[in-house]
């Protein structure tokens, strides 16, 4: 049987790639615009609805083939990092919700710098694992 991850990877990286996949699956299912089309929080006005929606497919395949183990799945991350910005799609954004954070004042602030970070270091994990070759072709 044709294993997805690479046999001589140590198995934190495994659940690292697997939790990135899973959080790109949670942000789509959780994402406010999915339900009515239209992106409620970003930073583009009035956005293409299908740039938006080309958007969210992506982040499903990357969200799959990163729980598989993929380097496609790095590459989409890669490219649909740039639209995350745009959008206000983060990988933790789910926390504003679970946390129940009220989004006024300096708070709002220190938890986008936050999230920020915390994207960042999923950037920087994504690429030292693709790197290392700890994802298949």
């Amino acid at each position: 049987m044709d294993r997805p991850f690479k046999s001589d990877q140590p198995e934190h990286v495994k659940y690292f790639l697997t939790v990135f996949g899973c959080l790109d699956l949670l942000t789509v299912l959780t994402h406010p615009g999915l339900c009515s089309f239209y992106p409620q929080a970003n930073l583009l006005g009035t956005p293409n609805r299908w740039v938006f929606l080309i958007f969210m497919i992506v982040l499903l395949a990357q969200g799959v083939l990163l729980i598989v183990g993929r380097k496609l799945g790095a590459y989409l991350y890669y490219i649909s990092f740039s639209l995350r910005i745009p959008f206000m799609t983060f990988s933790f954004s789910f926390l504003f919700d679970l946390l129940a954070i009220p989004m006024v004042g300096d708070l709002r602030w220190i938890f986008l710098i936050l999230l920020f970070g915390l994207e960042g270091y999923r950037l920087y994990t994504t690429i030292k694992f693709q790197r290392g070759g700890y994802l298949k072709d």
